[in-house]
């Protein structure tokens, strides 16, 4: 097969790894799609260019509010235009007083999650935000799209669709889903052998307090 895989070829893929059983191309979609932002989510904790390509701007409105990208899952981090990063905010009573985000809803007309982004305990309004959001990068939907990750690699993508489909036929397919994660894992070493820095990871551990006016340095996760 070659190291450049298209939605096509992965949905050929997807047909061997279930053995047949999965033959119809929006079933597979349907698989693929659902695999494919955990697969990304995995690479960008290693993979500096992926990390950059995540990276977008968005602008709150009047009220702090940040609509985030169509099927976002996941957000890594954010930063404003000074590089304070802005940590999410997990207890109510912290958004009266503290900086960093947190989810308010969702916006049905745009289909889109609302995130609302505070400065202090004041609302963060009308200011252009730097958001890694795993979504921007996701494959299209024609069947000559290719996934963001890495030629070699791609292959991963199939690994885990083929995963999730095992899992959905329930327990006594666990043997099948067990196979295909074990398969995914060992690329994903590779692949972090390959691409990833050796002392650190993209979700960074915060040093600093951003209301005590102190900018803060990521300090490396270091894998064991």
């Amino acid at each position: 097969m070659s190291l450049f895989i298209d939605r096509a070829g992965h949905r050929t893929s997807l047909q061997d790894h279930t053995s047949g059983k999965l033959t119809d191309s929006t079933a597979q979609d349907k698989y693929i799609d659902r695999a494919e932002p955990e697969v990304i989510t995995d690479w960008v904790q290693f993979h500096e260019g992926l990390q950059a390509r995540i990276k977008t701007s968005i602008a709150t409105d009047a009220n702090g509010i940040l609509l985030m990208t169509q099927g976002f899952s996941k957000l890594f981090r954010m930063e404003d235009s000074s590089k304070i990063k802005y940590p999410f905010i997990d207890t109510m009573d912290d958004r009266n007083s503290k900086t960093g985000y947190f989810f308010v809803g969702f916006d049905a007309t745009n289909k889109k999650q609302q995130i609302q982004v505070m400065k202090q305990g004041s609302v963060r309004a009308s200011a252009t935000m730097s958001v890694w959001d795993v979504t921007i990068i996701l494959m299209g939907s024609g069947t000559t799209a290719s996934s963001a990750i890495p030629p070699g690699f791609q292959e991963m993508l199939g690994y885990w669709a083929a995963k999730k489909y095992w899992q959905d036929q329930g327990p006594s397919m666990k043997k099948e889903a067990n196979y295909w994660e074990d398969e995914y894992n060992k690329l994903l070493v590779k692949g972090r052998e390959l691409y990833g820095s050796p002392t650190k990871d993209f979700e960074f551990v915060e040093s600093f307090d951003p209301d005590a006016g102190e900018f803060g340095i990521d300090i490396g996760i270091t894998r064991t």
